[in-house]
């Protein structure tokens, strides 16, 4: 069977297909698959324009498909979350039971965007590119490369914290496994704070700066409470541990650890600086 042409039209754009499929000796197919400005959803919380050329060829037993896609344009849902958008990634992946033609055919698929891509919520920001490759197969895909963070913003718990730059790196050849190097920043009364995070999202390493200079304990005290140690140990109108016990409690508590037991696992959570001295 010869493929001249095929046009239709999926999510707004256009697509179309070409090539032939041999039954005999055995079924062997070799078609090009185009899209043009095709929207999807994916991942979740996030809108694509994506164009892109594909190859498929080989026999049920064993195949694969090549190619390129390229994003043209990345948003934000009306409905993203951060912690459920980050949960995609560090939360067991979901168990089913894939066809044999999807185990066996292999995958080689270049992800990238075309231009420096921005996205915008209410409480996330972002400027980056994307260069990316799909490998392993259509069952169990496997992302591999790097995503380049050039700027952003992200809002929480009242401060803004801007996003100075950083990578997003797929190395794990096994799983789709993002690991971070981000570095943001924020202003509280004098002090320009500098946080870094490195590592898997399961695994962070979390390094603090300030200008001027502050030590670890009172910068992550500035972040929690507004105060250094010091003002917080001296303020005659809230006890130090009252108020670590009651801003935690029911400022954190309440907009914090549901987000992160999402995908942290983490049902309930405190954070108290100024009990056990710097550490």
């Amino acid at each position: 069977v010869t493929i001249q042409n095929v046009e239709g039209k999926i999510s707004g754009g256009e697509v179309g297909a070409s090539g032939f499929i041999a039954y005999r000796p055995n079924i062997f197919a070799d078609l090009q698959l185009r899209g043009d400005s095709v929207r999807i959803r994916y991942p979740q919380g996030t809108r694509a324009l994506l164009n892109a050329r594909l190859s498929v060829s080989g026999r049920p037993e064993g195949s694969s498909m090549n190619g390129q896609v390229t994003i043209e344009r990345l948003s934000f849902t009306k409905e993203f979350d951060l912690a459920n958008f980050i949960g995609q990634f560090s939360g067991p992946s979901s168990i089913s039971t894939p066809s044999a033609w999807q185990q066996k055919m292999k995958l080689n698929i270049g992800v990238q965007s075309s231009d420096e891509l921005a996205l915008s919520s209410s409480k996330v920001s972002a400027q980056g590119s994307v260069n990316l490759r799909v490998v392993g197969n259509l069952a169990d895909p496997v992302v591999l490369g790097r995503t380049n963070i050039t700027g952003g913003e992200v809002f929480f718990l009242g401060n803004r914290y801007e996003v100075q730059s950083g990578t997003i790196v797929f190395a794990n050849r096994a799983r789709t496994e993002p690991s971070l190097n981000v570095y943001v920043s924020t202003q509280i009364q004098e002090y320009n704070i500098t946080v870094n995070f490195v590592g898997p999202l399961d695994r962070l390493r979390t390094t603090y700066i300030s200008d001027p200079a502050l030590a670890p304990i009172d910068i992550i005290n500035l972040l929690a409470f507004g105060k250094t140690a010091a003002e917080s140990a001296s303020s005659p109108s809230q006890p130090a541990s009252l108020g670590a016990e009651s801003v935690v409690a029911q400022g954190l508590s309440s907009q914090v650890s549901s987000r992160l037991e999402k995908f942290a696992g983490i049902s309930q959570l405190q954070i108290d600086p100024l009990v056990g001295g710097d550490t």
